[in-house]
């Protein structure tokens, strides 16, 4: 096989009354990239490669760095998402359309995808019952972190953890 298949394009339907509307008043086929959805109407659907997509075909990553005290999973696209520990505390990054966030819950044991952080804070912040670490940050325009590569993710999962760690020192 020469290209990994993982969609169909198919111009014939672009446009067709067939798709449904999304909130923005345009077709799924209207909203499918030129590249993807091909040039002229009645062109025969085609298998997509990778190299189309713009996703990417990175496998689920698992790191354990015992230096830092982390360890953790990054998987998927739209959003790419890690979750894990930090020093035993659970963490969660997360990356979708144009920006990242990265929480670690310090006072419970809990999924840390579960703290809904305000988004104009950075570092410690209190919610609720629960104390967590925060940061966020910009990435590419339009939805490049939702498919931001993992080796970037890594790189900013340990810079974030890096800034963690930093913090808790001179808190303590």
């Amino acid at each position: 096989m020469d290209a990994l298949l993982v969609g169909l394009a198919c111009p014939a339907l672009a446009g067709a009354g067939s798709f449904s509307e999304d909130v923005s008043g345009r077709t799924e086929a209207q909203n499918m990239p030129e590249r993807v959805r091909g040039t002229a109407p009645g062109e025969p659907c085609r298998p997509l490669t990778m190299m189309e997509q713009p996703c990417h075909n990175d496998p689920e990553r698992y790191i354990d760095d015992r230096a830092l005290g982390l360890s953790f999973r990054v998987c998927g696209y739209a959003p790419v998402q890690a979750d894990g520990r930090v020093r035993g505390a659970p963490f969660y990054f997360r990356s979708r359309h144009a920006a990242w966030t990265f929480t670690v819950c310090i006072s419970h044991d809990i999924d840390a995808s579960a703290i809904d952080a305000p988004e104009d804070k950075s570092g410690f912040v209190q919610i609720g019952e629960y104390r967590a670490y925060y940061i966020s940050g910009d990435y590419g325009k339009g939805d490049e972190a939702s498919f931001m590569r993992y080796d970037e993710a890594e790189r900013i999962i340990r810079e974030c953890v890096r800034q963690y760690v930093r913090a808790a020192a001179e808190v303590a």
